[in-house]
């Protein structure tokens, strides 16, 4: 609902028996009713599927419960109704803060003439209608604001289970935006973040400026190369003497200083978000790869054991080779501090190694440790928890920047020759070149689609697209499946530099109260220019009838701008 000025409506605010506002729909993409289902046994006809008798008419029930001054105390608080029944949802609306048309809240005993709305802003405004879903407990039989002296702004509800059960939303998120979110500031660029599920914790990698000083970078790279030992003095050579005209010592406090990024490896606490443990990388070494691997391990009754692999690589510019370390750490328990029960995790060293290339990327596959070294993909064993072994090994392209796995098999990035698809054999252990697309691109990010049985891969490019691609040997164009087929490639406007495969919810629930497993899993889109997206695939019929659907709106909707949408896909 948008209320409009009264500037707007002079001639109904002076008859007194009618109210200076109009109703404007908002569009919101929550469904408040459960979804139905259809057969389809003759072709393309649908048929629906017969459900249960619904309860008598007679029995009426009020699905809009408003509320007054839910939220925290001394903080944000919400007005608005929150609607019952099988797919609840909050429509609130903020006191102060947000973006988008404003909204006031009429109150009890406004005196006429009483002004109770502002004249929009066109760009931020405040009292915003949102919309926001409530999943996690199911249907919602009642609810109820309460604010008393222990709790203060909250709320209760049953739920379907006859459970009642008193809540307060979280103090940290702020829901007046289209989805809720909670900003957590860091003063640091970060990286790499992966969760640790053993220990429950976030592990993440960031990157502060440092002052860049060309004598210590000169003794770290001689150390670096063997030319001297630890603790000996740089010997002085020729060019040194000619571009010694400013000294470390004689720059003056105002003079600029070039910079350089020194990264640090934090454990964060999902509780308060702070750091618990911190680990500081050498000088010029950068995080290139994070990721949590569950291995194989006798430590273990399961056989497998979550740890923490990092690789890194030293940048100290093109007349130095880069090289690299592989770092597997394990997340274990301590004592923590007495005032802050969130230092109850510290990281611990179990394995490094330099490497003669850096590490680019790593995941786990099988139980193994793949990891993308320089122009190699190694496939290493942990087995005795000490150290990495190699097992297998392929020499891949130029720059591999991600990897990912499903079982045995591996999809590989490369920043500039596309992807490969390779598989994993343990014994004896090997890996083999199943297919690889031989079109040249600049790779930003690679995933699996799966639908059922069927294995697709996801790609997005420099130049905004996905492409959809598949490996299929019986198919005449693949070459004995040497190449991969692309299936479609859509246009999304954004570079895509993240994917995250996710497993599909199980969202219906079958005559009798059986839930369907959808054995599905969609790919979550992140963009550098800040988009979410979710890519999930859908049937042959689906698609055609969607399509369908498409092409109607197309030709009878009026364009925006007068913009064709089948120039812009």
């Amino acid at each position: 609902m948008h209320l409009t000025p009264p500037d707007d409506f002079d001639s109904y605010g002076t008859r007194s028996h009618r109210l200076a506002i109009r109703f404007v729909r908002v569009s919101h993409s929550h469904i408040s009713r459960l979804p139905k289902f259809y057969s389809d046994t003759e072709g393309d006809k649908l048929h629906p599927v017969e459900e249960d008798p619904h309860r008598p008419t007679f029995l009426k029930r009020h699905y809009l419960k408003p509320f007054r001054k839910i939220g925290t105390r001394g903080g944000r608080v919400y007005d608005g109704v929150f609607m019952t029944g099988a797919r609840p949802c909050w429509i609130m609306v903020a006191k102060t803060g947000g973006r988008g048309a404003q909204l006031d809240v009429l109150e009890e005993g406004a005196g006429k003439g009483q002004e109770l709305l502002e004249t929009p802003l066109e760009v931020t405004g405040k009292r915003c209608l949102r919309v926001h879903p409530m999943i996690v407990d199911g249907d919602v039989k009642c609810f109820a604001g309460i604010h008393n002296v222990n709790i203060a702004h909250g709320f209760v509800y049953i739920n379907h289970q006859g459970q009642l059960r008193i809540c307060n939303l979280l103090p940290h998120f702020l829901y007046d935006s289209d989805w809720p979110y909670c900003k957590v500031p860091l003063r640091r660029t970060p990286q790499h973040l992966t969760y640790h599920e053993a220990s429950e914790t976030y592990v993440m990698s960031t990157s502060t400026p440092a002052p860049f000083v060309l004598s210590r970078a000169r003794y770290t790279a001689a150390l670096a190369a063997g030319v001297i030992e630890d603790g000996d003095e740089l010997p002085e050579t020729e060019e040194m003497k000619r571009n010694s005209w400013v000294k470390d010592s004689d720059r003056e406090e105002g003079m600029y200083w070039p910079q350089f990024s020194s990264y640090a490896l934090e454990l964060v606490s999902p509780v308060t978000w702070e750091t618990v443990d911190i680990i500081r990388m050498e000088e010029h070494e950068h995080i290139l790869a994070v990721q949590a691997v569950n291995l194989e391990s006798k430590q273990t009754t399961t056989g497998r054991k979550l740890f923490l692999a990092v690789g890194t690589g030293y940048v100290r510019g093109e007349d130095l080779a880069t090289r690299g370390r592989i770092l597997v750490y394990d997340i274990i328990d301590v004592v923590p501090e007495p005032d802050n029960p969130q230092t109850n995790h510290k990281f611990k060293q179990l394995f490094v190694n330099e490497e003669k290339g850096p590490v680019t990327a790593l995941c786990n596959v099988g139980g193994y440790l793949l990891a993308a070294i320089g122009s190699k993909i190694i496939i290493h064993t942990f087995e005795d928890g000490e150290s990495l072994t190699g097992v297998a090994f392929i020499d891949v392209n130029m720059y591999v920047h991600s990897v990912c796995a499903v079982k045995n098999l591996i999809l590989v990035s490369d920043i500039s020759k596309s992807v490969w698809f390779l598989g994993f054999q343990e014994e004896p252990p090997k890996l083999a070149l199943l297919g690889k697309d031989y079109h040249p691109l600049h790779v930003y990010s690679s995933e699996f689609l799966i639908d059922e049985s069927m294995l697709a891969f996801l790609v997005g490019d420099g130049d905004m697209n996905l492409h959809v691609m598949t490996y299929a040997p019986y198919n005449i164009q693949s070459s004995s499946g040497q190449k991969l087929i692309r299936r479609g490639d859509f246009h999304v406007g954004q570079h895509v530099q993240k994917l995250i495969r996710l497993r599909r919810m199980p969202s219906q629930v079958k005559k009798g109260g059986e839930v369907v497993d959808p054995k599905q899993h969609v790919c979550v889109c992140a963009t550098l220019e800040g988009g979410l997206s979710i890519m999930i695939p859908v049937s042959e019929k689906l698609y055609k009838r969607m399509y369908g659907l498409y092409s109607r709106m197309v030709n009878n909707l009026q364009h925006p701008a007068g913009l064709n949408p089948r120039g812009f896909r």
